[in-house]
């Protein structure tokens, strides 16, 4: 299989960047939305208020999709010895999740990354192997900012991508770091062709000291306006499909690629899998559901901001002054009990909203909420009654059961997507982790597991 070589790449993710901008072009007002945010432009008049239903399901979706307990099976599919795959199933079970806590556990982060896929349309995950704190290192998965990652131009989908570009962003002292791990590992293994490290290159990248942050458009929303790190040293790590196939690690700004290393999976495959909301094999980064949600959710906040304005004035309504309005004390004129309203020979009187739109106003809340659930999916989460609840929704039997079925086969198609981006990473991270072995190494079995092992045909030796 032929590999893109270190003089391509510069265009390749320049042409990725750009291509991936195209798609997410729009990503700053889907994290408005995500994160419940006024618009910029609302009327200086009206209330600062949102509705917010589209926030809230989005934190909600999680606690549906992902089973508490996220499970599977490996197989060894190379291997005759029963054994090796019960080994692979307890060193899963034991040592892998267990410690995957980079950043956050296991199963947090398999819920940030279905409520961000949800946002955006979806979500890298990449499996990687990090530092333990002991010296060595373990397997994990990260989840990265979805701007951070970009597939092959012209692509479809991360599984029809060759190549995957992944920007990171390190501090001075990080890369010093770096750069003391590089002179340690070129010494410690000189003739290591799987791992090269090039300790000038990142000498060079400290010298010119390129601080750099993210572009307005490639930054979180949340993140703008406020005095929180954006950026750093920017390094482009660059993966390969195929066996043996060639990682970068480059430095865009000094256009020096300061580590090289084979693809550690022996299948070839890459370690980074998106986890699609929908897919429609049209957009790469596929679409969310903000996108679909989004027009209805800002008319629903529209009308929320409406319906507190109008509240407000039939609780304290305008009042028209007829006479001379010098003899009248303003100040007076306010609600309160008991509260004498000094106008002299002048009459005031108040204005009361009483028209058809205002009289409506609820009845057209109803309307879009009821368009907005159908498209989250949430389903009516109103209260049963024929005076209260949502109108739009059938209350029958009938009409109930056929609601729960609708956001049964929403969450059912989201969790199906799931479990196959799970078990997409999960072989990946297995494979990557017996690659990383050297030599041995160690694994205290209790009694239960040992039995498996010697069911499996491994003979133990019990002394």
């Amino acid at each position: 299989m032929a590999f893109f070589n270190q003089d391509e790449l510069k265009d390749l993710y320049t042409q990725s960047r750009d291509e991936a901008y195209q798609w997410r072009r729009n990503y700053e007002e889907f994290e408005r939305l995500a994160d419940n945010e006024l618009a910029e432009d609302i009327d200086e008049t009206l209330p600062e208020v949102n509705d917010g239903k589209l926030a809230a399901a989005l934190y909600k979706l999680p606690k549906r999709i992902v089973n508490s307990d996220l499970t599977g099976r490996f197989t060894a599919l190379d291997a005759d010895d029963a054994w090796i795959t019960e080994l692979a199933n307890i060193y899963w079970e034991d040592k892998i999740v267990p410690n995957a806590n980079y950043k956050a556990s296991w199963s947090r982060k398999w819920k940030d990354a279905v409520r961000k896929a949800a946002i955006y349309g979806s979500q890298p995950i990449i499996s990687l192997m990090v530092d333990d704190g002991k010296g060595g290192v373990k397997p994990d998965i990260d989840i990265p900012y979805v701007q951070d990652v970009s597939l092959e131009p012209g692509k479809v989908s991360d599984q029809d991508s060759d190549i995957i570009f992944w920007d990171v962003y390190y501090t001075k002292k990080q890369v010093e770091s770096l750069h003391e791990q590089a002179k340690r590992e070129n010494k410690d293994n000189p003739q290591d062709g799987k791992n090269k490290w090039n300790p000038k290159a990142i000498k060079k990248v400290l010298e010119s000291s390129q601080q750099e942050d993210r572009m307005g458009n490639e930054e979180h929303d949340s993140k703008e306006d406020k005095a929180v790190e954006k950026g750093g040293i920017k390094f482009c790590v660059v993966f390969q499909r195929g066996v043996g196939a060639p990682f970068y690690m480059y430095h865009k700004g000094t256009n020096e690629v300061i580590r090289e290393w084979e693809n550690p999976d022996p299948t070839g495959d890459i370690p980074v899998k998106y986890l699609y909301c929908y897919q429609d094999f049209n957009n790469p980064y596929g679409t969310g559901i903000v996108k679909l949600a989004g027009p209805t959710q800002n008319v629903l906040d529209e009308l929320r901001r409406l319906h507190v304005l109008a509240t407000q004035i039939g609780i304290r309504p305008p009042v028209k002054v007829m006479g001379n309005e010098d003899e009248v004390d303003f100040d007076s004129l306010i609600y309160a009990q008991e509260q004498p309203w000094i106008t002299g020979t002048a009459q005031v009187e108040e204005i009361n909203m009483a028209n058809g739109v205002y009289q409506q106003l609820a009845s057209t809340i109803s309307l879009y909420s009821t368009s907005l659930m159908d498209l989250l999916p949430m389903g009516d989460t109103t209260v049963s009654g024929t005076d209260s609840g949502n109108p739009n929704y059938s209350k029958t039997p009938a009409g109930v059961k056929f609601q729960a079925n609708q956001l049964s086969i929403d969450d059912e198609d989201y969790r199906d997507n799931l479990n196959q981006t799970y078990e997409a990473v999960a072989k990946n991270l297995i494979n990557i982790t017996f690659a990383n072995m050297q030599g041995s190494d160690l694994m205290r079995l209790s009694d239960d597991e040992m039995k498996i092992l010697a069911t499996a045909g491994l003979e133990i030796p019990m002394n």
